[in-house]
């Protein structure tokens, strides 16, 4: 159920789970590897799902189609902010704080970039952290 709390963990785990049962099961370089992931996969999940995914033509399709009706995308600005201004509690070792941290850092959706593209969003990160005016 994708109101439920922590349904993007459980669907996360489940796909990845999932993922590595079809290398076990499937060889790679199959020619069939598409279609049989497919079926696999329409035999893995429920009905109310299977709805979702039910025209699809292709595993990889499928997937996406799932990726788009059950995990949100985390707003990168608001994950970054909330990375910058974690602190660790009076009650967390300073191992708990650096994996929450670890755990905040995945959602902030860093990629590769250039000097000019770093300092931009550094810029950015500072000023969403640092303002204090109630009007935007």
């Amino acid at each position: 159920d994708k109101n439920q709390k922590g349904h993007i963990k459980y669907i996360t785990h489940w796909l990845n789970s999932f993922k590595n049962f079809i290398m076990r099961v499937i060889p790679t370089g199959s020619q069939t590897q598409e279609s049989d992931k497919l079926q696999l996969f329409s035999h893995y999940i429920s009905s109310e799902v299977y709805e979702y995914i039910s025209e699809c033509k292709t595993y990889s399709s499928a997937v996406c189609v799932l990726d788009s009706v059950y995990i949100e995308q985390k707003n990168e600005m608001f994950a970054r902010h909330q990375l910058a201004t974690r602190s660790q509690s009076s009650s967390e070792s300073l191992e708990q704080f650096f994996q929450a941290l670890k755990l905040l850092g995945k959602e902030c959706q860093f990629k590769v970039q250039t000097i000019d593209q770093i300092r931009e969003d550094y810029i950015r990160d500072s000023f969403i952290t640092g303002m204090t005016s109630h009007h935007i």
